[in-house]
């Protein structure tokens, strides 16, 4: 097989036609025949063409839209130029799709003889008319055969005026140029290249060059890499660099969701507004080109549709012998595009401050948690287990925690993705859950759900090389092996089946933990649905271990070797592929997700039992009480952190997953009490007693064993109230629960929360039907460029602080600081100590002036959030203001916060800051295993309470006459 490159440039003439070639009024093919080769032009159908002939150039054409006009300049001496094909012929045609820039690959389908030579370019320019002059021009010929594509490289080319006019030996002239233009590729690489049936992988071209060619390209990739213009000032004499230009437009890409369309209207109107000789980058194709060196390059893996077999894209049939599908109808190749972890993890490695946490965190963890109570996944037997082998403690050795499931694309289409990310153990968890820290591996975007086994193969090899270790460099170009492993994988029951190869959640043996059976329950409208009834002798029993799993895996293949149909053993349907990685616990890996179990699938089963009206008849219904609770709702104002105040039960269809856990954590118990019967209520808290218990910061082993007890008995009491129909796999999980907690950590730290957010975020930069695979890696690169780019180009704090206004919005900008970790916001005023609060201030500091500094907004690191005194009029919706504190003799407490003062000493200049809370007395025995308290308000006696005693930002609920107050179990979760 021959490729030939283009690498001349172009000068137009006029010219004559040749004996030797010959032309199709059609449009459809230009033949240049001589006695050694045949050169195949081929052009579109049902539009105009223009073939023109000179002496020594080159040739480029370009491929005009409908109804224009294409030329075609033929020269001797040099190549010439194919046009777009609709349709493939059989015989070696090929097909040219998309428009392409100077730099852009193109992409060749259809497949190449070994006997055949052909060019293929597309368009080029916006006129779709085009001759380039330039002497330096990017080439790039994508042979669409499995595991190649050859990269862009420049060669300069000088050739003599050319002379016009027309002879036969113009043809002569133009294959001998082309026999000195062929890059060969030898049988063995050909075979080697077929062997492979991997889609598209990015490999160094095999190019036959002179020696003083190869050095001057080695000349220029050198100067490139080592000149960044990044650090070129955005226009001559300017103290801005262009870099930090790049970043900001990134960030209002990222934070307005923005289309390439307007990225380029910005950039223009930029450019225009900019003194002459600025460096601005002005298009988004420059934009992309430059944040390449950033990201990683995505790969395409093309797969049979129906067997999922990877397949080349110009396959006529599967691979697959026992599939054999036709792949030339519509639809029956599939892909998926994937991101080398291997090279995310690369990038990531030039970020000094990555490093830095990765090496550190989990050490520093250790060291502060003396009582090894539960509060992250650290504390989790599985991740002890891997750090105790020496895995993890390596400090270069990191784990993933993988979460995927579908996300539909448009509303009037089936068409979903199902992208793979991986959380960072290693970092802290407020920065492990950013979006530019995300390992996002693969993209599957089709109307069918993903073939797992085909789909994670890439990112099981990928897996087991870095297990092995696998040799990286820091920003410093210092190498050290980086060793990293799958943790968990976090996700939906159906996605878990998937990546599993087991049963479905709602057949026999469905459950991953145990094997327990279950029995069809016949419902009374003739159906049927699959129950997991409470097993009082031993409820979460037998138990289901690795070393069971693998023999039942064993079986499945033993059956399946000698061809039974009914090969599943015991829920299991065959091997998969994190079985083969060495620290992957293949059970408690696959954690329980609360968010789709229990909060969207137990809360929500539970609400519309109490709330729906076809179970208004039922003893269990509240369908009379529904305005009353309706009421009770629309007057809570909560704090700030809760994004979505609670919505009617009208729309409780609409309701998203983070409203069901508001009402479980913090609503329901205040609303429902007096309104609902009392057994009901205390089934109802045995289950949020538990779930808040498992989703707190700091779990004790008693905690544990506590609210593994409550749920039991919630199980186990669920048919005395509700219909048996719905001892579902979602209320059996609450037997397992608790074990998983006790695997991977706290709910907080394992849960699918983040995951969408993070589909959202995709879902958003979603501008167009066309090219969504497109626009989504688009976002993806823009987002993890931002770090590298910060940590660039970032110089002072003004520059940080503009960028992380725009990224995080919701953010409170510290201001002053007056304690350690301690921010006062916005103004200050003057306040004259009224009797009340002079004798609370004083009982602390006896020598106080009547006059200090007021204000009403302070922010706390680390509560991660503000606290607003109740006097700051602008909060209407919000209450910022109820807080627990400890006073003075160590007892917590909650309260109302009036103001914050300061007083400042004349002699020593030394500030005391206090703020002045009204206390709330408990009515009922405070406990932190308790959601919510019953209070008593109290707004007669003031206390002075330093800062640094205010420990968390809480709710209030009137409910009736009854007042509570809730409080969140952990800070790290966000609606």
């Amino acid at each position: 097989m021959k490729i030939l490159y283009l690498l001349s440039p172009v000068i137009p003439p006029l010219l004559d036609e040749s004996p030797n070639s010959a032309y199709s009024d059609d449009a459809s093919t230009v033949v240049l025949k001589s006695d050694s080769e045949v050169v195949t032009v081929i052009t579109k159908q049902a539009r105009s063409n223009e073939i023109t002939e000179v002496k020594p150039s080159i040739i480029k054409s370009t491929c005009a839209g409908p109804e224009r006009q294409n030329q075609i300049t033929a020269v001797s001496n040099a190549t010439t130029t194919i046009l777009n094909a609709d349709e493939k012929s059989e015989d070696d045609t090929i097909t040219v799709a998309g428009e392409l820039s100077e730099d852009d690959t193109i992409t060749v389908a259809g497949e190449l003889s070994e006997d055949d030579t052909t060019i293929i370019l597309d368009e080029i320019s916006e006129d779709d008319t085009t001759t380039l002059l330039e002497d330096n021009i990017d080439v790039s010929v994508l042979v669409d055969q499995p595991n190649i594509v050859i990269n862009n490289f420049n060669i300069d080319c000088e050739y003599e005026q050319p002379e016009i006019g027309g002879e036969n030996s113009h043809i002569d002239n133009i294959l001998s140029e082309l026999q000195n233009e062929i890059v060969n590729i030898d049988d063995q690489e050909y075979a080697d290249i077929n062997e492979s049936s991997e889609a598209t992988v990015l490999t160094d071209p095999v190019v036959e060059l002179q020696p003083d060619e190869v050095a001057e390209i080695e000349k220029s990739q050198t100067l490139e890499n080592e000149k960044d213009k990044g650090q070129d000032p955005v226009f001559p004499g300017s103290s801005r660099k262009l870099g930090f230009m790049i970043l900001f437009i990134c960030c209002l890409s990222i934070r307005f969701k923005l289309p390439d369309e307007a990225l380029n209207y910005i950039m223009m109107l930029t450019g225009m507004v900019l003194p002459a000789g600025h460096n601005m980058i002005q298009s988004i194709y420059t934009l992309k080109e430059y944040l390449r060196k950033f990201v990683s390059c995505p790969k395409i893996h093309y797969l049979c549709s129906t067997c999922g077999t990877h397949v080349s894209k110009n396959d006529k049939t599967c691979k697959n012998k026992t599939c054999n599908q036709n792949l030339s109808t519509q639809g029956a190749i599939g892909y998926f595009i994937q991101h080398s972890v291997i090279d995310q993890l690369q990038v990531m490695c030039q970020r000094s401050s990555f490093l830095k946490k990765i090496r550190t965190h989990r050490f520093e963890h250790y060291k502060a948690n003396t009582d090894e109570h539960l509060t992250d996944v650290y504390d989790g037997y599985m991740y002890k287990k891997m750090f105790d082998s020496g895995f993890l403690r390596n400090p270069n050795g990191i784990s993933f925690s993988m979460n995927t499931d579908g996300v539909p694309v448009f509303k009037s289409s089936r068409i979903s993705m199902w992208p793979v990310y991986m959380l960072i153990n290693e970092l802290p968890i407020g920065e492990r859950k950013l979006k530019e820290n995300i390992v996002y591996y693969g993209l599957w975007i089709c109307s069918k759900k993903p073939v797992m086994w085909s789909y994670l193969k890439p990112l099981h090899e990928e897996l087991s090389k870095l297990e092995d270790g696998v040799e990286m460099k820091d920003n410093k170009d210092e190498i050290f092996t980086m060793y990293a492993s799958l943790f968990n994988c976090v996700c939906d029951l159906p996605a878990k089946c998937m990546m599993s190869n087991s049963m479905q959640f709602n057949g026999a043996y469905g459950c991953w933990y145990c094997y327990q059976p279950g029995t069809t329950y016949k419902t009374d409208k003739g159906g049927h649905t699959h129950i997991f009834p409470y097993q009082e002798g031993n409820p979460k029993g037998p138990e289901r271990t690795v070393e069971s799993l693998q023999s039942d895996v064993n079986e499945v293949i033993a059956k399946i070797h000698q061809n039974e149909k009914n090969y599943i053993v015991r829920g299991v349907k065959g091997p998969f592929w994190f079985m083969f990685l060495k620290n992957f616990d293949v059970i408690h890996g696959f954690v329980i997700d609360y968010m789709h179990g229990i909060c969207g699938g137990i809360m929500k089963m539970l609400l519309t039992f109490w709330f729906d009206k076809k179970f208004k008849h039922q003893t269990f219904s509240l369908f009379n009480e529904k305005n009353n609770v309706n009421r009770r709702l629309a007057a809570i104002k909560p704090n700030i952190h809760i994004t979505r105040p609670p919505r009617s039960l009208d729309e409780l269809c609409h309701w998203k997953s983070s409203e069901y856990r508001n009402f479980l954590f913090l609503w329901g118990i205040p609303v429902l009490k007096g309104i609902m019967p009392q057994q009901y209520l205390m089934h109802f808290t045995l289950l949020v007693r538990s779930i808040y218990n498992l989703s707190r910061e700091n779990i004790s082993g008693p905690e544990l064993d506590n609210a593994e007890q409550c749920l039991f008995k919630f199980v186990e009491l669920f048919t005395s109230f509700y219909p048996e129909r719905n001892l579902t796999m979602n209320c059996h999980q609450l037997l397992h629960i608790t074990d998983s907690v006790r695997a991977n950590g706290p709910l907080f730290a394992n849960n699918c929360f983040i995951f969408e957010d993070l589909n959202g975020y995709l879902l958003k930069n979603i501008h167009g039907t066309t090219g969504v695979e497109t626009q989504v890696i688009n976002a993806i690169t823009m987002m993890q460029a931002i770090p590298t780019l910060q940590e660039l180009y970032v110089e002072d704090s003004e520059d940080s602080v503009l960028i992380n206004s725009i990224l995080r919005p919701n953010y409170m900008y510290q201001n002053v600081c007056i304690e350690e970790g301690i921010y006062q916001l916005g103004q200050t005023f003057k306040k004259i100590l009224n009797g009340e609060e002079y004798c609370a201030v004083s009982k602390i500091l006896p020598f106080l002036d009547v006059s200090v500094v007021g204000y009403n907004k302070v922010f706390f690191v680390k509560l991660s959030c503000p606290v607003y005194g109740s006097e700051y009029g602008r909060l209407l919706k919000r209450n910022q203001s109820i807080v627990k504190f400890k006073d003075f003799s160590g007892v917590e407490k909650y309260g109302s916060v009036k103001t914050f003062i300061q007083n400042t000493e004349v002699n020593s200049c030394t500030s005391h800051n206090f703020a002045l809370i009204y206390p709330f007395e408990c009515i009922s025995v405070y406990s932190h295993q308790q959601s919510s308290h019953e209070v008593t308000p109290q707004y007669i006696e003031i206390s002075a309470v330093p800062l640094l005693k205010i420990l968390k930002v809480c709710n209030i609920i009137v409910s009736g006459d009854i007042t509570y107050v809730s409080e969140f179990p952990n800070k790290h979760e966000k609606d």
